[in-house]
């Protein structure tokens, strides 16, 4: 049971940490200290209290259901006026306790502000518009919004997109400049005289692109929701991908690589959009799942 709004609210303020009981006719804070999603709490009113599913974000450990015996009534009262009215008190008062810190320092935001101010007209110049279709490229562009709005959904969004393609990239740009071989593909352009050194070199964010995201995703937390929001992105570009200009094959949208020949080209569209966000988002949002949670650890 959840009253509505709470669980957004909370989401405002990184350093809230509380735990509260539900209690009859009032709300009753009870431990006041790092406290997180799927963590059972026993000895308290002779049960055992979980967070809900929907304040599993690091935010807050606060308490608004309750399972076991002698629990039950607390759900039919959650969701009252007089209930909300008590809780949102009780976030008022823990404000006070200090104020959140800057969770993306200011240097961050302004290097990351100023690669794009230049990367981004460059990139325009050499590529044309459909390059800023790639995720990558899109990736840019809401990394920027993201670290200046401290926002965790969409640092974990580009997480969720980003953090498998661009590792393979590093690797095959690794491959070439050791082995002289390209595992994977895609880097080629790296290497290519006619593309201005300069460009060339921007392109190296690729390789700082998964850093950065793993680090934000620890100052921030992450949102169990960014893998939802990478499917939607991925459902309206890549049809894009496939039908406009369709011989760049951005994305793959026409095969991995290069275009393939090998099935029929809407079966591959429809394989894509269907095995992308279950081989690719899922297993991604798990593992950030888990960094997420070992940094909360090693942070109390």
């Amino acid at each position: 049971m959840v009253v509505g709004g709470i669980p957004r609210r909370l989401e405002q303020y990184g350093s809230i940490f509380l735990v509260l009981a539900v209690h009859y006719q009032r709300v009753k804070v009870f431990i006041r200290k790092p406290f997180y999603c799927g963590e059972g709490f026993g000895g308290v009113l002779h049960g055992k209290i979980k967070f809900t599913k929907d304040l599993r974000h690091r935010a807050s450990a606060f308490l608004i259901g309750a399972v076991k015996q002698g629990l039950e009534a607390h759900d039919r009262m959650v969701g009252t006026s007089d209930m909300e009215q008590q809780v949102t008190d009780v976030i008022g008062l823990t404000r006070g306790l200090g104020s959140p810190r800057t969770r993306i320092p200011l240097w961050v935001k302004v290097a990351w502000s100023i690669f794009v101010l230049v990367w981004a007209p460059l990139y325009w110049k050499q590529y044309g518009a459909q390059n800023f279709l790639f995720y990558c490229d899109l990736g840019n562009l809401l990394i920027l919004a993201g670290l200046w709005l401290e926002s965790r959904l969409i640092i974990s969004w580009q997480a969720v997109g980003l953090l498998v393609f661009q590792t393979l990239y590093s690797v095959d740009l690794l491959a070439a400049l050791v082995l002289h071989k390209h595992v994977f593909g895609g880097t080629e352009y790296m290497f290519d005289p006619a593309i201005p050194l300069f460009t060339r070199l921007l392109g190296l964010y690729h390789v700082v692109v998964p850093v950065l995201l793993l680090w934000a995703v620890c100052r921030l937390g992450f949102d169990w929701d960014a893998w939802k929001w990478q499917t939607v992105l991925m459902l309206i570009v890549v049809p894009v991908n496939f039908f406009w200009r369709p011989d760049d094959n951005v994305n793959f949208a026409r095969g991995i690589g290069h275009e393939q020949h090998v099935l029929p080209t809407w079966l591959y569209l429809v394989g894509y959009l269907i095995v992308v966000p279950i081989v690719i988002y899922w297993p991604t949002h798990l593992f950030l799942r888990w960094w997420d949670a070992r940094a909360r650890s090693a942070e109390s």
